[in-house]
């Protein structure tokens, strides 16, 4: 199930952001948990322009063990584009789409 927040609006619902929320909510049925949408956008410290874009989204899982929070951005990062950065900040799942960021590289033969 997905929730939202009782303060989340937004300015312009992108379908960057439609992606994110559809594939939280996939994940949020397969796992059996509430993945509530705690902020679209204008999120403190982050970069302006995708801020006011509302081209991010937090993301919070109720009740809120720190493995479903773990599982869901793990979720997130092998379902979404390489545009996408997820991160996992003070217990809550971060996802920003940015058309300019590039796909990691990854050396074959590393062993990581």
């Amino acid at each position: 199930m997905l929730q939202f927040d009782r303060d989340v609006c937004c300015t312009y619902f992108r379908h960057e952001v439609a992606l994110v929320l559809h594939h939280a909510s996939a994940w949020a049925a397969i796992a059996g948990v509430v993945v509530v949408v705690a902020r679209l956008g204008d999120r403190d410290g982050m970069a302006a322009t995708f801020g006011e874009a509302d081209l991010a989204v937090d993301l919070d899982v109720t009740p809120t063990p720190t493995i479903d929070v773990e599982y869901l951005a793990a979720y997130l990062e092998r379902n979404l584009s390489h545009h996408y950065a997820v991160d996992v900040d003070s217990g809550r799942v971060h996802v920003a789409w940015n058309a300019r960021r590039l796909p990691a590289w990854l050396d074959p033969s590393s062993p990581t």
